[in-house]
């Protein structure tokens, strides 16, 4: 996995992209066969890989398809779009020197480390909440917490056409089976 994200890294070095899958500030609210998600994320210099797959027998089998959403938070959140049947975690973090660079060091979520785990919500916009991240010698730590109107506000400027649609959503802290190389 980790081979994976470090291919991933480079490709995006060569495209110069910092991010994927946000969203624009024109977007629409989204319609039945997808989902918006909205989390806060800490620091800024910390960005995240959410990848699609399944759950099974309280475990989360990421998929082998690109990230669904790659990069840190502008005004503090990533807003990003999935497909309202699917499946996704936060399977990978990246901490760099600031929010220009792509080089730096990565966290996953492997060797039955936990993952944020969400389902698609159709037709909905939803506030999953908030992650600060903080390396710990080899690991990573995270303190989740929640402010839904906090999240409303800054889609209120960001993201117009979703601050009226925002409702709370929820995730699950499951292990992954994702093998450490």
């Amino acid at each position: 996995m980790q081979r994976k994200l470090g291919i991933f890294m480079v490709l995006a070095t060569l495209l110069g992209c910092t991010s994927i899958g946000r969203m624009e500030a024109d977007v629409q609210p989204p319609t039945k066969d997808e989902f918006i998600f909205v989390m806060g994320l800490e620091p800024d210099n910390y960005r995240v890989g959410i990848f699609g797959g399944s759950e099974k027998n309280d475990r989360f089998t990421q998929n082998w398809l690109p990230a669904v959403f790659y990069g840190g938070a502008q005004g503090g959140y990533i807003v990003g779009k999935g497909n309202a049947k699917a499946t996704l975690a936060i399977t990978g973090v990246q901490v760099t020197a600031n929010d220009k660079t792509i080089v730096g060091t990565d966290y996953q979520a492997c060797g039955g480390a936990e993952a944020a785990v969400f389902k698609g919500a159709p037709g909905k916009v939803i506030y999953l909440g908030d992650v600060e991240f903080r390396f710990a010698g080899k690991g990573l730590d995270r303190r989740y917490s929640n402010d839904l109107e906090k999240a409303r506000s800054y889609l209120a400027t960001a993201y117009p056409a979703l601050a009226g649609k925002l409702e709370q959503g929820s995730y699950r802290l499951l292990p992954t089976d994702l093998a450490c190389n």
